[in-house]
């Protein structure tokens, strides 16, 4: 697929989040994530994947500034049953107060993965359970979501060439000191496979926080760096 593309599908994607944004009635930020993680891999059947990911405020109460919010450190665990099933095992740890946010978070999470292919298409369903401790309260999330990828040129992905991916997550989020939370996290990116080893992503991704509740919308600006050893 051309260049000229490329912008076309950004540029669609960039008019849906503003007219979603125009239309809001509620709270709107915007933020950024920049994470930069490490896969290796022991078999076909088992990986690690070391992850580093800031996360800034851009945008907020109707002000630029740009903040530091907080620093995750994940490390997964993946577990291939087969070319269409995996399971992962992860912990995380959430850096909140060092920016004079909240408090420190430890996540656990456990995820079912199944992705099926069809000519270019590759379709993937994310089953997630966290468990989420804070310093005073534990919050219970499980999470589905459906991605959609292919590459822009041809059916299969070489190195050098670009991808388009898309997905929709919901969440529901169950606490020891809070009322029940759904959310919804829509968004696409464009991906380069730089080397075999060496990928690199963009994309931009609208939040529906607690719409059940009170909403609030959140625009992300996603960057991602992933190496493979």
């Amino acid at each position: 697929m051309a260049i000229s593309n490329i912008k076309l599908l950004f540029s669609l994607l960039v008019i849906c989040l503003i007219t979603g944004q125009a239309f809001a009635q509620n709270s709107f930020a915007s933020l950024g994530e920049s994470d930069f993680s490490i896969e290796y891999e022991f078999s076909d059947f088992y990986s690690i994947d070391l992850t580093i990911e800031p996360r800034y405020e851009i945008y907020e109460d109707d002000e630029f500034a740009i903040a530091n919010q907080h620093i995750d450190v994940e490390l997964f665990q993946s577990y291939r049953i087969s070319k269409k099933y995996s399971v992962d095992l992860g912990i995380q740890y959430r850096f909140r107060e060092e920016f004079g946010a909240s408090t420190d978070e430890f996540r656990l999470t456990e995820q079912f993965n199944i992705t099926k292919k069809f000519l270019a298409f590759r379709f993937g369903h994310r089953f997630r359970l966290e468990q989420r401790f804070f310093e005073k309260s534990t919050e219970i999330r499980s999470r589905y979501r459906f991605g959609l990828d292919f590459p822009l040129n041809g059916e299969e992905l070489d190195v050098g060439e670009a991808y388009f991916a898309t997905s929709s997550e919901f969440l529901y989020s169950v606490g020891n000191d809070t009322k029940p939370e759904l959310d919804n996290r829509t968004g696409a990116h464009i991906g380069w496979q730089l080397s075999e080893s060496l990928n690199f992503q963009v994309g931009l991704q609208y939040r529906f926080v607690t719409f059940n509740i009170a909403t609030e919308h959140q625009l992300y600006f996603l960057s991602s760096v992933e190496i493979r050893l």
